[in-house]
C-alpha cells in the first residue's frame, strides 16, 4: 500500500481511501463507524436522485464491503435504510413546503419507482394519507 518513501502508491486509490479513513480516525479519535455514517449522510445529501442511491456504490467508494458498512452503522444504532429514509423525509418535507408537485412527481424525485409505494411510505411516516396531508396544508396556507 505504501512505497519505500511512505507514500501511497498511485495505482492503489481504493486502498489509499481506506488508509486515509483509518488515519483520520486515529488522529482525531473519531471512530471509523462515525466517519462512515458522516460520509453516508454526505453521499445521500448530494446524490441528485435517491433512486440511484446504492449501498454497494457507497461501500465501494470507501473501499468497504456492503456488509462492513452494515456492521459499522449497526454499531451506531442505525442502518443504511434508516439514513435513506431520513434523507427522503427531509427532501419530502422541503418539497411539500416549497413546491406544488403532484404525489406521482414527488415519488419519482424521492426514488420510488411506483407512486403507490410512495403513498404507503408517506402514510407510514406522516400518519396520514398524502392527499389529506396536502389538502390540510393548503387550507392552512390559505388562512
Amino acid at each position: 500500500m505504501t512505497n519505500s518513501y511512505g507514500k501511497i502508491a498511485a495505482n492503489d486509490d481504493q486502498s489509499a481511501i481506506k488508509i486515509l479513513l483509518y488515519d483520520i480516525g486515529k488522529e482525531t479519535n473519531v471512530r471509523l463507524e462515525t466517519i462512515v455514517l458522516n460520509e453516508l449522510q454526505i453521499y445521500l445529501n448530494t446524490i441528485k436522485s435517491l433512486s440511484r442511491a446504492s449501498k454497494t456504490d457507497f461501500a465501494n467508494s470507501l473501499n468497504l464491503s456492503p456488509r462492513s458498512v452494515t456492521r459499522k452503522l449497526q454499531k451506531l444504532g442505525t442502518s443504511y435504510q434508516e439514513q435513506l429514509t431520513n434523507e427522503r423525509l427531509k427532501r419530502c418535507n422541503i418539497l411539500i413546503q416549497q413546491t406544488s408537485l403532484s404525489g406521482a412527481r414527488l415519488s419519482r424525485f424521492l426514488g420510488f419507482e411506483n407512486p403507490s409505494n410512495f403513498y404507503q411510505w408517506f402514510k407510514q411516516h406522516h400518519g396520514v394519507a398524502f392527499t389529506r396531508f396536502i389538502d390540510s396544508a393548503r387550507q392552512h396556507s390559505d388562512d
